[in-house]
C-alpha cells in the first residue's frame, strides 16, 4: 500500500509497509528503481532502540541535489539533540559510494541542507555536509578501514553540528564539526544510497536511538 502525505509542498511516497510505530521512510530526490524499503528485524527493542534494513537506491553524497532513502521519526527533533545507530552491514552495496548513516536533515527537498556521517562499501566512514540550500555536498573521509559493525552519533548544539564513531556504542571519537544555520526544528534519520548502483543497497541498522537535550 502506498500513502502520499502532502508536506512542506513535497509530495512524498510513503513505501514502507509496515511502518516502523512512529517512523516513517521516504525516497529524497530521484532515486529511481529500487525506491525505498524497510524491512523490520526487530520492531523495537526493550531499550526503546529500532532494529530494521533500509534498502534504496540513489546516487553518491556529493551533488547539489540528493538521491536516497531516508527512514526518520515522524516527530521532528526541537532544537539541541542527538541520533546514535549501529551500521551492522551493507549489502549487497557494489558501488563504493553505496552508503548508511544518521543524518539531521531540514527538510525532504533533495537540496536540503543536512549533516550526516555514514558507513561506505569502499571508503570507510565518510562525514557528509551541505552548508545551505542547493550546494554541493562537502565530503570528509575519516578512515578508509572502518567497516562496519561500527556505532555512529550526531550531536547538534545550536547551529553547531559533531559526528562521532565508536566501536562499542560507549567510548566516542570525534569524527568531524560544521556550523549550518539550521531552523531550530529538523528531522533525525538514518540514511540509505546505492551510491550509484541501479540494484541499490540494503544497510542494516540496529539500536536507532533519537533524543532531545536538555535544555530547550
Amino acid at each position: 500500500m502506498n500513502t502520499r502525505i502532502i508536506f512542506a509542498s513535497i509530495l512524498l511516497q510513503i513505501l514502507a509497509v509496515p511502518l516502523l510505530a512512529d517512523w516513517g521512510a521516504c525516497n529524497v530526490g530521484a532515486v529511481g528503481d529500487p525506491g525505498v524499503q524497510i524491512q523490520t528485524t526487530t520492531l523495537q527493542k526493550p531499550d526503546g532502540t529500532f532494529n530494521f534494513i533500509l534498502s534504496a537506491g540513489g546516487t553518491p553524497l556529493a551533488d547539489k541535489a540528493d538521491a536516497l532513502g531516508f527512514a526518520f521519526g515522524q516527530a521532528k527533533m526541537k532544537g539541541d539533540c542527538e541520533i546514535v545507530v549501529q551500521v551492522m552491514d551493507i549489502s549487497p552495496g557494489k558501488q563504493d559510494w553505496a552508503a548508511g548513516g544518521a543524518m539531521l536533515r531540514e527538510n525532504f527537498g533533495a537540496d536540503s541542507k543536512f549533516f550526516a556521517i555514514a558507513c561506505t562499501r569502499g571508503h570507510g566512514i565518510q562525514n557528509f555536509v551541505r552548508t545551505a540550500d542547493s550546494t554541493a555536498v562537502a565530503t570528509q573521509e575519516n578512515c578508509t578501514d572502518c567497516n562496519p559493525p561500527t556505532w555512529l552519533k550526531i550531536v547538534r548544539q545550536g547551529d553547531h553540528f559533531t559526528s562521532y564513531k565508536s566501536r562499542d556504542g560507549k567510548t566516542w571519537l570525534e569524527v568531524s564539526q560544521a556550523d549550518i544555520a539550521m531552523k531550530k526544528n529538523v528531522w533525525a534519520g538514518v540514511f540509505t544510497t546505492g551510491g550509484g548502483d541501479a540494484s541499490g543497497a540494503a544497510v542494516t541498522f540496529t539500536h536507532v536511538a533519537t533524543r532531545e537535550l536538555a535544555g530547550q
